[in-house]
């Protein structure tokens, strides 16, 4: 697998950081939530956690994206040629607009 198209195990873990992560941002917000009720305002430090957590959300979600665009793009044979799904999906798209089949 090309370096920049992350491996399974990698998104696999990804996958399990952001679950944590975002019980953590939940736990966070509500904490902050919480504060902003009662003392009208929020101690930087929350915010900054917050901050984090939502940064490293966003990296692993990148991650998962990859993977999941790179297997959207698997190419596929044509009369031996290859081809992606989306040149496929064109080809398939166009065959039926031009197709006059009798009923």
């Amino acid at each position: 697998m090309p370096k920049d198209i992350p491996d399974f195990e990698t998104v696999a873990l990804a996958v399990d950081e952001v679950k944590k992560g975002f019980e953590q941002f939940k736990e966070a917000a509500e904490l902050r939530d919480k504060e902003l009720l009662t003392k009208g305002s929020v101690d930087t430090l929350l915010e900054e956690k917050l901050t984090k957590i939502n940064e490293d959300l966003s990296e692993k979600q990148v991650i998962i994206d990859k993977l999941y665009a790179t297997t959207r793009r698997q190419s596929i044979t044509l009369d031996g040629k290859e081809v992606s799904r989306e040149e496929l999906d064109a080809k398939a798209l166009d065959f039926a607009r031009h197709c006059r089949c009798s009923s």
